[in-house]
């Protein structure tokens, strides 16, 4: 009798294994997925981890994470949901290899993020605006990627100098690739191109040669400075005896622009001159401010240079360029620096040095 019931024990579970089996290839691997699949619209933004969340250092970790989140709206999911210990501390990531797997299948956006999350636990990032950005991370580092945006399915790289590599891996038919330009360096003081104006902001008018770059400082906020060390052959006006002094020159303000639910970080160029070229001769009109050790540019533009023959050109920014950025969904953002435009009004470039210094004379 023990026998048979043990038998009969066997064949219950093998039917029941079985029975599994044929539910399984009944409702198909999109249905039961979705069974066990983190249900993402509950997670929308923090409310429902905090509502999960045990204790006050599970609350405090997740105001942490909630006030150090640049790009709201949206959550954090997978740290929040480790917080919460709704996930493991070590849980596993997904590899680009299983993801390109999965999209040798795709149907649709839902079911891949359904099977990513079912090896993943969670997407990193889950955006909650109008875009709905979703975000794979491949690494704990953050430097691969998997981006979901718009039907557009990508993998983003990012390589040693910070710069970012996009692969289209999926792109719906119907989705046409916009461009958006975005103009960085409107000036934030006035354009004197009058040399009388220039020289009464100045306190200090020197001639001589740029001698080397000493380095970038990183200013009050987000402005950053070049620092320049100036060999100075002669001092047309102001106090100094120095052979030598030391220039610092704001270089660029580092800001964050966002374009669907995400932030892109572009140097916005600040000095307003096409470029400092090392030992050519200059007259520089310069001037002392409060927080900085070196002297600063007094106008702007703030510099002559001359030729071999002793022909001044005043140096101001007469170029336009642009800086071309590939979001994840194939967008191109376009930061647009502008020229100055002075060539039609300024009045110095031209001259001769003689003529420059005698005009001086007359302070």
């Amino acid at each position: 009798m023990r026998y048979k019931s043990i038998y009969v024990t066997l064949s219950a579970i093998a039917a029941f294994l079985l029975l599994a089996s044929l539910l399984w290839e009944r409702k198909g691997i999109e249905e039961v997925i979705a069974e066990h699949e983190l249900d993402m619209a509950e997670y929308t933004n923090y409310d429902k981890l905090y509502a999960l969340a045990k204790n006050d250092e599970q609350i405090s970790e997740l105001n942490f994470l909630k006030a150090h989140d640049v790009m709201r709206p949206g959550v954090w999911l997978r740290e929040g949901l480790i917080i919460v210990g709704e996930l493991a501390q070590d849980q596993k990531r997904v590899t680009l290899e299983e993801i390109k797997e999965k999209l040798e299948t795709y149907t649709d956006d839902e079911t891949i993020k359904k099977q990513l999350n079912q090896m993943a636990g969670a997407p990193d990032w889950l955006g909650g605006g109008d875009v709905g950005r979703v975000i794979y991370y491949l690494n704990d580092a953050g430097t691969d990627a998997i981006h979901f945006s718009y039907g557009v399915i990508s993998y983003v790289h990012q390589d040693s100098d910070g710069a970012e590599q996009v692969e289209l891996l999926h792109k719906p038919e119907q989705y046409e690739a916009q461009a958006y330009r975005q103009r960085l360096n409107v000036p934030d003081q006035a354009i004197t191109t009058e040399l009388k104006d220039i020289w009464e902001q100045a306190e200090l008018i020197v001639e001589g040669r740029y001698e080397k770059k000493l380095g970038t400082t990183h200013r009050a906020s987000n402005y950053y400075s070049d620092e320049y060390s100036f060999v100075v052959d002669h001092v047309l006006y102001g106090g100094t005896n120095e052979e030598k002094i030391s220039i610092s020159i704001l270089s660029y303000e580092l800001i964050a622009l966002r374009h669907d639910d995400r932030l892109y970080e572009v140097k916005r160029a600040r000095p307003y001159f096409e470029r400092i070229e090392l030992g050519k001769p200059y007259m520089l009109f310069l001037t002392t401010r409060a927080g900085f050790d070196e002297y600063v540019p007094a106008s702007l533009p703030f510099q002559i240079s001359f030729d071999d023959n002793g022909v001044a050109t005043l140096d101001y920014l007469r170029n336009a360029s642009e800086d071309v950025k590939i979001t994840p969904n194939g967008d191109k953002l376009i930061f647009i620096r502008d020229a100055l435009g002075l060539e039609q009004t300024e009045q110095i470039s031209g001259m001769s040095r003689e003529q420059i210094i005698e005009q001086l004379q007359t302070r």
